[in-house]
Parts: structure tokens; sequence; C-alpha cells
């Protein structure tokens, strides 16, 4: 074996030659290309909420300020568990989120402080807002940071307990739809593309897509009358701010 690979060798050293160039030179092009980082970037899915209360027993703080937050935090949608330190007139609480945890739209049933929604509201879909991941408007008082032409995917779940969802980005076209279990729509050949990802309770997918150019993009469910109920967000493309913001995270 050994003896045949010299004269293979001699007569492919053209072939040889050119391939031991090129390997070179990809490697040079991936040496000074190729992303890296001693701390890659990293966006883990937590919320610390920090509270000062002046000089305040550590005793009081943890009975009527840190075991509040944290019963309220524990009701919203995707936390996985709740983690809090709390000192003299001091606390911190660490909200951690599932990682696979994006978009869940559901209704809010609003009753009296700390009781239960009213039932008949509920039986008649007498909703008062319609929010994602648990607060109104959140993601349009604090955008959803991006960057232009990065690819994006967002899940979506439609939590209910009974409104539709019609998750709908203005400014964009989903060129990936992915629901219950399948694909809808993947990039090929036809250049296809969906405007929603449409939704029943309890029903959930994802959608993948681009943004152009730098800017501002609304989030909603395309049933309109929704949006004026809560279910509003922005995503913000490059380094650009709304009048009087300072900005996404």
């Amino acid at each position: 074996m050994t003896r045949l690979l010299g004269p293979f060798a001699i007569r492919n050293r053209q072939a040889i030659a050119f391939v031991a160039v090129a390997l070179c030179l990809a490697g040079i092009y991936s040496a000074f290309h190729t992303p890296s980082s001693v701390f890659p970037r990293t966006d883990f899915p937590r919320v610390v909420i920090l509270v000062d209360n002046g000089v305040m027993p550590a005793d009081e703080m943890m009975a009527t300020i840190t075991r509040p937050i944290e019963e309220a935090m524990k009701d919203i949608p995707g936390s996985a568990s709740v983690k809090s330190a709390t000192g003299r007139g001091s606390a911190e609480i660490n909200v951690f989120f599932n990682w696979s945890v994006d978009m869940v739209q559901s209704e809010l049933y609003l009753g009296p402080q700390g009781e239960p929604g009213p039932l008949d509201a509920m039986v008649n879909e007498d909703f008062d807002a319609v929010v994602f991941n648990g607060y109104w408007n959140q993601y349009a008082f604090h955008p959803i940071r991006v960057e232009a032409d990065e690819r994006i995917r967002v899940w979506v779940v439609d939590d209910g307990p009974s409104e539709n969802s019609a998750f709908h980005i203005v400014g964009t076209i989903f060129d990936t739809v992915w629901k219950e279990g399948t694909y809808l729509l993947q990039p090929d050949a036809r250049r296809g593309g969906s405007q929603v990802l449409d939704l029943q309770p309890a029903q959930g997918g994802f959608v993948e897509f681009s943004f152009a150019e730098e800017g501002f993009y609304p989030m909603v469910t395309h049933k309109f009358a929704n949006v004026g109920k809560g279910a509003l967000g922005l995503f913000q493309a490059g380094d650009v701010e709304l009048p009087g913001s300072g900005g996404g995270h």
C-alpha cells in the first residue's frame, strides 16, 4: 500500500498542491472571520428586582415586601423559580424563566385586589385585557432588542383560556411557520410568505423572520380589537430609540 502512495503523489502532484493551498487559505480566512469571544454574549432568562426601603428591619422587609413580590412573580406565565435575599432596608428578588418561553398570549379577568376574577366574566368571555407574557403592553414600553438582518425565531402559545390569536409583526413577512408539530411554510423555491400565525387556545407554534432595516416593528394579534386591550409590543432592530424612550432591553 505504501509503495503505491509515492507514484500516486507524483502523478497527481498538481492536484495535491492545489488542495493543500486551498486548505491553507481556508484556514487563514476562518482565523480572521470566525466570531470568537472569551465571554460569549448570552441572554439569560432572568429578571432581577431590587428594592430599597430605607432602614426597615430585615424581618419586616421579608414579611411586607419580599414575600408579596415573590408570590406575585410566581404567577407570571413561564416563570420557573424565584429566589430572594433580604437585608435591612433592601431586598433582591431573582425571577428565573424557562429557556423556551417566548410569547404567551392570554386574557386577564380582573377582580378585587387579592381575589379571583369574576366567574361570570370568564364564562361570557368578557375579559379586561389580552396580554403577551402576563403584562399589558410591556414590550411597547420595553421593546425586544434585535439586529437588522438577524434571523429571529419567536415561539408563540395561546394560553387562552378563551380568546384566539393571530400573531403578526408589522413590517416583515414570516418565511417559516411551524404549528402544532408540523411545518406549514419553509423557505424554498416557491418563496412563500405568511403574515400571521393563527392559534386557538392551547395551541402553539413558531415563526421565523428578519428585519430588512433598523427601526421599530409593532408586534400584535391581528384581531385588532385586542391591541387596545394590551396585546401590543415592539421589536427594536438596531441602535435606535423611540422619542422619550431609553431604548429596548
